[in-house]
């Protein structure tokens, strides 16, 4: 029943270019994304100061997250402890690299 109900009205949107339709209930609002890109001689054009931008510039982001503790400077992160599987991790690796400089100093010997 619903797949019927939403296959009827799937093509009403284009026909119609209305942005609103209920189905089964619901309503659903339909969102038109378009994108536009200024083109001068030299290039794409820049965003305008008019130019919406839901993103802070990355200084004021920077110290809003300083002021709720979210930002750390080089230096200031706290050491992490490793868990198990990563000690586990380190010593197949060290472990690994004795067996590889093993082999390298033999093959220099037999050189």
């Amino acid at each position: 029943m619903q797949r019927a109900e939403y296959a009827r009205i799937a093509d009403r949107p284009d026909a119609s270019r209305s942005n609103v339709t209920t189905i089964a209930g619901v309503r659903y609002r339909v969102t038109r994304v378009e994108r536009l890109v200024r083109i001068d001689p030299d290039g794409p054009e820049g965003p305008r100061p008019s130019d919406h931008d839901p993103e802070p510039p990355i200084d004021v982001h920077v110290r809003q997250l300083k002021e709720q503790g979210l930002w750390k400077e080089d230096g200031e992160e706290e050491p992490v402890e490793p868990d198990e599987r990563q000690e586990e991790l380190r010593r197949l690796w060290e472990t690994e690299w004795e067996r590889i400089q093993a082999l390298r100093r033999r093959r220099g010997r037999n050189e």
